[in-house]
């Protein structure tokens, strides 16, 4: 299941696209949690599940 780069974190993070809702796909390809659980079908808490049991790769910017 590799492939799949959200940009999400336990952290607060400055948004680059300002109050809207994240895109499910960024610009340079990635996921936001959100388009990673529609693209795998599966809900967007399975995917920080998958991210803290690293089956899944995270990158945050």
């Amino acid at each position: 299941m590799s492939g799949f780069c959200g940009h999400v974190g336990a952290y607060s993070t400055v948004k680059i696209n300002g109050t809207s809702a994240n895109p499910d796909r960024w610009p340079d390809g990635t996921y936001s949690v959100q388009g990673a659980a529609a693209a795998l079908g599966v809900t967007s808490k399975t995917v920080f599940d998958y991210l803290a049991r690293g089956w899944i790769e995270e990158r945050q910017l």
